[in-house]
């Protein structure tokens, strides 16, 4: 008992910190979200995409000390390196640099992968695991995996409209990638 205090002390502290590394990789990309159309600053904007990596890494090396990796601060650390990845990608192919497009592009797909099957304890039709799943799908498109992209488009608009129905907004949103995919 008398060492319990210390105990949840830290690991409260390590919460904290992990919640601040994660704030601090999600302000990096809304930064790279805000430069990115038009693109200004690419440098920059990578600049700050490794500081988004390097924060949503740290938290996730703390949780990984206290073994919470899939805690909800694990799972959003996992987005955000998924995120700086695509985010990553698109400068990448901006700039007319493919090669390094398609590996931040792979990555990004193992980042949403797995933090795709680290909500799916919770529940596949949660908003955030749609929206993850739709952008692994425009992550497949972009690496040129027509069928993998149109095969989880298709599985989402379903999710979307059995959940919501075919006149909302979510459904709206879902029906983009077919445009692109089918055309």
């Amino acid at each position: 008992l008398e060492h319990s205090d210390d105990v949840l002390g830290r690991l409260l502290v390590d919460r904290h910190q992990v919640e601040l590394d994660n704030a601090v990789a999600e302000l990096c990309v809304d930064k790279v979200r805000s430069g990115i159309e038009p693109l200004r600053d690419a440098e920059g904007l990578l600049d700050e995409l490794d500081d988004a990596e390097h924060a949503a890494s740290r938290a996730l090396d703390r949780l990984k000390n206290r073994q919470l990796q899939a805690s909800k601060e694990g799972i959003t650390s996992l987005v955000n390196l998924a995120v700086a990845d695509r985010l990553r990608g698109r400068i990448r192919a901006r700039l007319g640099d493919p090669n390094l497009a398609e590996e931040a592009f792979t990555r990004a797909l193992q980042g949403y992968t797995q933090a795709i099957d680290a909500y799916a304890a919770l529940s596949n039709d949660l908003p955030v695991v749609l929206e993850l799943r739709r952008e692994r799908a425009w992550i497949n498109e972009q690496l040129g995996k027509w069928d993998p992209a149109l095969y989880e488009s298709r599985q989402v608009l379903e999710i979307v409209l059995h959940c919501y129905g075919s006149e909302s907004i979510p459904s709206a949103q879902q029906h983009e990638p077919f445009i692109t995919l089918e055309y």
